[in-house]
């Protein structure tokens, strides 16, 4: 849980100081009003989690596709090359 309140403070202290500074120097992002704030922190806030993100278990389960898998194993023996190559071979003989 500390890990997570250290996480969200770090977030937020890295979001005000961007937004500050890109307002500072950037005349694009001057804020006006306080709403204007809090959106470029809020877009900024969106972008830091994104990076952040590890997913969790459920999206790291690539290999619960069981159709995948089953036509997979189908064609684990199959050697594309080799079968072209022979059908290539019987093209130009019965020419």
């Amino acid at each position: 849980m500390l890990r997570l309140i250290r996480f969200v403070v770090v977030a937020n202290i890295i979001a005000t100081l961007s937004v500050w500074l890109l307002s500072q120097f950037i005349e694009l992002f001057s804020i006006n009003h306080p709403t204007d704030y809090l959106f470029y922190i809020c877009i900024v806030l969106w972008g830091v989690a994104g990076l952040a993100w590890d997913g969790g278990k459920a999206s790291k389960n690539y290999d619960l596709d069981r159709a995948g898998n089953k036509t997979q194993s189908m064609v684990s023996g199959y050697d594309a090359k080799a079968d072209k190559l022979k059908q290539y071979r019987k093209t130009i003989t019965l020419v």
